[in-house]
């Protein structure tokens, strides 16, 4: 771990080229570097200082991983330390990317595009991991649409290493569903692909809870299995501890 001079990390604070919830995105001696805006220390509580220290140890286990490159995540690269705590993480340089809303494509682009996207899903799943986080902001395209990568890889569950925030559709299904593994994944790419194909965007997903009561399943390609899709659907509107985690995109 490669410790930041204070300053730096302060004028980073200040200088970054995009802010979030947790912290920002800046450059530090030419690495793209995610920097938390709390760094845990002896004036702050015990909770504090358990959370980035999960984040941390997800962030080494992530780094021993040889595949990742692979993969199209966007992984650390380098962990940062200042005050001699973890304060964030270099990770490979995608601001040519795009979000996946910030796109436009065809309805048949679109559905190529959620393809890959599931396959690095499989990829995660393979090495123990949860995503756990999925939506349109985590999910970057390059300007051409062929390359995809997820990104905040500090948030996921790794082997026993848990999920540090649960967005409310992700603790939505945990509390139906009874437990927190692989199938949390299908649930919210199955609620991402309704929501990306149909245009149907919302905070949280509000407009696929709404959409899914009105009972129509919707004609998403010509080579559809209509039954199948129909039962995935019944199934997300009433998630039980028996949910199948099957994937609507493997159906269309």
């Amino acid at each position: 771990m490669k410790d930041i001079p204070k300053n730096d990390y302060m004028i980073m604070l200040r200088k970054s080229i995009l802010r979030g919830s947790e912290g920002v995105i800046s450059i530090y001696q030419g690495n793209l570097i995610k920097l938390f805006s709390v760094v845990p220390s002896i004036k702050i509580n015990g909770h504090t200082k358990e959370f980035y220290s999960a984040k941390r140890k997800k962030l080494e286990v992530i780094m021993t991983k040889n595949s990742f490159s692979k993969h199209n995540a966007i992984y650390p690269t380098q962990l940062y330390s200042v005050y001699e705590q973890f304060c964030g993480y270099a990770m490979p340089d995608r601001r040519d990317f795009r979000t996946l809303y910030n796109m436009k494509f065809s309805r048949n682009e679109k559905i190529e595009i959620l393809k890959r996207f599931r396959r690095i899903l499989d990829y995660f799943h393979s090495e123990k991991m949860v995503y756990g986080d999925i939506k349109g902001t985590n999910m970057l395209l390059s300007s051409s649409g062929t390359k995809t990568a997820f990104c905040d890889l500090d948030n996921i569950m790794v082997e026993n290493i848990p999920i540090d925030k649960y967005a409310r559709c992700a603790s939505y299904f945990c509390r139906k569903y009874g437990a927190v593994d692989y199938k949390l994944d299908s649930f919210m790419f199955n609620f991402l692909t309704i929501e990306y194909l149909l245009g149907i965007y919302s905070k949280n997903y509000e407009n696929v809870f709404d959409f899914l009561d009105s009972n129509y399943v919707p004609q998403l390609s010509s080579n559809m299995d209509k039954k199948k899709v129909k039962s995935i659907f019944d199934e997300l509107k009433n998630i039980t501890p028996h949910y199948k985690g099957e994937y609507i995109i493997d159906y269309i």
